[in-house]
């Protein structure tokens, strides 16, 4: 096998990690290949001295046919892959050594376990839906899509948005709130979550459109279907407010007078690998620490 590994320059990924991770995979006829920036990064701050391969772009990947990239950290890590991937049916299999993470595999730091199940192909591919910005298409490349979620959100504390939501151009309601968050079922754990929205089950076709702390009271979360296009249009006394794709945030300003901001369901997937066996419910149990009373 050919694995690629991503991870963010941090002391959360020490270099021991990597060690372990080159041994093993050299002793089952894999190669191992490290995001370049990471690699570096271990060379210049741990005097790290293996002799890894490198890679950069989704060029690279194609080029080295990569079978799987690891992400070592948490949710935040793994969505960055997202921009490394792009189109390419690579499958990406999370590690987690961050925090709570609902796209990572728990292995309580025994990286041992997770390469097992690497190497004895104990993992299932699961096809993740995207989100696609149809406009503006900003300076994002060929990046203009997410994986969790696209943000409209204020960034004046003192002033509020206004903004109109239309499906399929046939309007639909106002919102006078902080923002808004279109999410895939991906990331219905995630920021749409924390703002009161719905959880779905990841294989369901569908869009969740979620208010950010609205004060129109009957503004609530819709869920609708993934063949829909979504448009947006924001004003509000200060016109400047930020656009986010996952991570990636762009500031915009609504005194221009373009099209308004598109949303549609990407036509590519994103292929995320689960060890198997997993149960998404079960995690949700696990993460939300359902059937379980803390006062205890």
């Amino acid at each position: 096998m050919n694995i690629a590994l991503y991870a963010r320059n941090t002391n959360a990924n020490p270099p021991e990690y990597i060690s372990i991770i080159y041994n093993i995979l050299k002793q089952h006829q894999s190669q191992l290949y490290l995001y370049a920036p990471f690699y570096h990064y271990l060379q210049s701050t741990f005097n790290f001295s293996l002799n890894i391969p490198t890679l950069q772009n989704s060029d690279d990947l194609n080029q080295q046919h990569i079978d799987l990239l690891v992400s070592l950290g948490g949710d935040g890590t793994l969505l960055e892959t997202v921009s490394l991937v792009q189109k390419l049916p690579v499958p990406v299999l999370g590690i987690n050594t961050g925090k709570l993470g609902f796209l990572t595999y728990d292995v309580n730091q025994n990286i041992e376990e997770a390469l097992s199940l690497i190497l004895k192909k104990q993992y299932i591919i699961e096809k993740r839906s995207l989100l696609e910005l149809v406009y503006p298409t900003l300076q994002v490349g060929k990046i203009n899509y997410a994986l969790n979620e696209i943000v409209i959100h204020k960034t004046d504390s003192a002033s509020m948005l206004y903004i109109d939501i239309f499906i399929d151009d046939n309007y639909l309601t106002t919102i006078f709130a902080n923002g808004v968050i279109v999410s895939t079922p991906t990331g219905s754990t995630a920021y749409s979550l924390s703002c009161g929205g719905p959880i779905l089950e990841p294989s369901i076709n569908a869009m969740i459109i979620t208010p950010i702390a609205s004060h129109s009271l009957n503004a609530r979360p819709i869920v609708i279907s993934d063949q829909h296009t979504l448009s947006f249009k924001v004003s509000g006394r200060n016109p400047e407010y930020t656009l986010a794709l996952d991570a990636k945030t762009y500031q915009m300003s609504s005194a221009s007078k373009d099209e308004p901001i598109k949303i549609i369901r990407a036509s590519h997937q994103f292929h995320l690998a689960v060890p198997h066996p997993y149960h998404f419910f079960n995690s949700l149990k696990n993460k939300l620490y359902w059937s379980s009373d803390k006062r205890i």
